[in-house]
């Protein structure tokens, strides 16, 4: 049995602790639903790319996502961000 990605990502997004990130992780995650590079995002936050993806991680591991697309889905969804 198959389950539902719209569910999974529901079960997903109620599990979510928001409060444990910060306006700047909140930043991180606008920017790349913009859809800019890791290089670009370390230019506009000051930050090596090599932060950035530090960063990603820690984001999306900390909102229980599966990947970088998936945490901005779920900020999307939560109105984290717009």
């Amino acid at each position: 049995m198959q389950t539902d990605p719209f569910l999974a990502s529901k079960a997903v997004l109620e599990r979510c602790d928001w409060s444990r990130l910060s306006s700047r992780d909140s930043l991180l995650l606008e920017h790349i639903s913009r859809g800019l590079t890791d290089e670009r995002i370390g230019e506009q936050l000051h930050l090596s790319p090599e932060s950035v993806k530090n960063n990603v991680r820690r984001v999306v591991k900390t909102i229980g996502a599966r990947n970088r697309t998936h945490a901005v889905a779920l900020a999307l969804r939560a109105g984290r961000i717009s």
